[in-house]
């Protein structure tokens, strides 16, 4: 299966859509989502393992072919900001990265705009690197250069200016989160070279120690970190999926023969929320044993419209 949904819990969807569109190139999405207007068997709640959840959905996409950014905004229960200490070693989903065709471009868009770089940017020209946040807190690293995993195929919207090309977690146990999400999930293993020691100054923890595990599904990474020093935070006591940030992440395929395999995988090891399966999409929620989320999607071609994986235009 291959990475195809980064999901953000926002405080005001429309802005932070507004947001990625106007610096980076994002294109909206058809279609839309609205539990108060839902009418279809499934327990919304039930499926996310959020009491009480009632939210609205916007998607965006940009080059690739079945990818989106899925933002969300709850109504109920509220969305809690990141504590005012969190820092990027934290544990959790902490960073987007995007890959941009107009370095500069991006960085002047954003800083007209108020939201500055943590840092200037560092790398030679052509593989610049800089760090920022987006209207929620999460961090968003932007790569001048696009770290392709190899063999990956042509995109469908050259004409998109942005690519997201990596998810980062901090993770509690390096050696269990690299079971679930290679083992069982079937992320495949790759050296560590998508960021060195120096990277850790963009997000503010420069000489942090660390170890890394880098993997791939399709042409997108996950990079896992567990942190020796600083000693992360473990998640807050009260910690839901719906609170402000990086929801969790959907690994997708259009084989459904696949999507069980994958998804009998997780049941065996993990969590695994009440399925939604309305025939030509199937979707299911995981969780680890170390509190990640991720979604597990079935999607025919043919409902790629209706669930946000296609630009307006």
């Amino acid at each position: 299966m291959k990475m195809v949904q980064i999901a953000l819990s926002c405080r005001d969807m429309l802005t932070t859509k507004d947001w990625y569109v106007e610096s980076f190139g994002y294109l909206p999405a058809l279609g839309g989502f609205d539990s108060e207007t839902y009418t279809g068997p499934l327990e919304l709640s039930a499926l996310q393992g959020v009491p009480d959840a009632s939210f609205r959905i916007v998607w965006l996409v940009d080059q690739q072919e079945f990818f989106q950014l899925e933002l969300f905004q709850y109504r109920s229960p509220e969305a809690r900001p990141l504590p005012a200490d969190w820092r990027p070693c934290d544990i959790g989903y902490t960073t987007v990265g995007v890959h941009v065709e107009d370095f500069d471009a991006a960085l002047q868009r954003l800083t007209e705009s108020g939201s500055r770089p943590l840092t200037p940017p560092i790398g030679v020209s052509g593989a610049r690197r800089v760090c920022v946040r987006d209207p929620d807190g999460v961090l968003v690293e932007i790569m001048e250069d696009d770290p392709r995993v190899p063999g990956s195929g042509a995109r469908p919207r050259p004409h998109a200016p942005v690519a997201t090309r990596m998810v980062r977690a901090s993770v509690p146990d390096l050696e269990r989160s690299t079971a679930f999400f290679a083992d069982a999930l079937g992320l495949r293993p790759h050296e560590p070279t998508l960021h060195g020691p120096v990277h850790e100054r963009l997000w503010g923890l420069e000489g942090a120690k660390r170890r890394v595990q880098l993997l791939s599904a399709g042409d997108f990474w996950l990079e896992l970190a567990e942190y020796e020093d600083p000693r992360p935070a473990p998640w807050p006591a009260d910690y839901r999926i719906s609170d402000l940030g990086i929801l969790n992440i959907a690994l997708g395929t259009r084989d459904k023969e696949a999507y069980a395999v994958t998804r009998d995988a997780a049941k065996s090891v993990g969590h695994l929320n009440p399925e939604n399966d309305v025939g030509l999409a199937t979707v299911t929620y995981t969780m680890d044993d170390q509190g990640f989320s991720v979604e597990l999607m079935y999607l025919d071609e043919s409902a790629d419209a209706r669930a946000g994986f296609v630009p307006v235009d």
